[in-house]
């Protein structure tokens, strides 16, 4: 259909709408307000004001059923007999992507305060959705929100992970470490033995319990002469005090030998009495 209409009673005046150069293919973006360029040429000889401009949606599948009205646009500008003039125009969709017919009329006045109709544009249009772009500053900061966010969780996750598993990297102690007395099996004295605080005791993570397997064997046996040779000084030490007493029996076997100088003597008497 030609884009060129005018009332039956205004003649004189022509009305046209187009779409600016970088939009031939007649796009409405979804949310963005699209321009449009409205042309307006007075023929006659009144004059007439151009009170304001809207446009409507409609449905080409249902002869052109009214789906939405646009805000109109107020100008007030004058239309002298012989002129013509050039203004912006803009539409709105909210629209799903689609094709729908899109009218954009005007309003003028006369002289005698009679309004009329004229319409510039009547013709099908798309409707697509905006296309995607890095310097969007909505999408920028939803993006920056995002990131702060997750920023946050994996703060809270790394302090959590390392106070549970790499203690030494925070430089906080898992637990208080506490001590308690124990008695040692077999001497009766008492040591103090360092726990973790949950009751436990054990070696610090630097330290760990050898084992007898590593130990050479060399100084195994060493180690057991050692206890034989305790066992020997204490055997000894007996032998000592035993001694002790034998020497109290050599004492006593002196006496003895004094007996039997004594009987030795007697019986040197009894040769003396034979």
């Amino acid at each position: 259909m030609n884009n060129l209409f005018h009332h039956p009673s205004l003649s004189n005046v022509l009305a046209k709408a187009t779409f600016p150069p970088d939009n031939q293919l007649a796009h409405v973006v979804n949310g963005e307000r699209n321009k449009l360029l409205l042309s307006l040429a007075n023929t006659g000889k009144e004059n007439y004001t151009l009170l304001n401009a809207a446009a409507s949606y409609h449905d080409p599948a249902r002869q052109w059923a009214l789906l939405s009205n646009t805000t109109a646009s107020k100008y007030n500008v004058p239309l002298i007999a012989g002129s013509n003039f050039t203004l912006p125009f803009q539409v709105y969709s909210e629209f799903r992507p689609q094709e729908l017919g899109l009218t954009i009329w005007a309003n003028l006045k006369d002289a005698a305060g009679g309004v009329h109709r004229v319409v510039a544009y009547n013709e099908t249009v798309t409707v697509v959705e905006p296309v995607g772009s890095l310097f969007d500053l909505k999408a920028l900061f939803m993006y920056l929100i995002l990131a702060a966010a997750l920023a946050g969780l994996s703060y809270m996750a790394y302090e959590t992970l390392s106070a549970r598993y790499f203690p030494s990297l925070t430089g906080k102690p898992t637990s208080r470490s506490t001590k308690k007395s124990t008695t040692v099996q077999g001497t009766g004295d008492k040591v103090l033995v360092a726990t973790d605080g949950k009751g436990k005791g054990g070696y610090p993570a630097s330290v760990q319990p050898y084992e007898e397997e590593w130990i050479p064997e060399h100084l195994t046996r060493k180690t057991g002469g050692g206890a034989g040779g305790g066992a020997t000084r204490r055997k000894t030490a007996t032998v000592t005090s035993a001694g002790e007493g034998a020497v109290s029996a050599g004492e006593v076997t002196s006496g003895g030998e004094g007996e039997k100088k004594k009987v030795g003597g007697g019986k040197g008497k009894g040769k003396g009495r034979k």
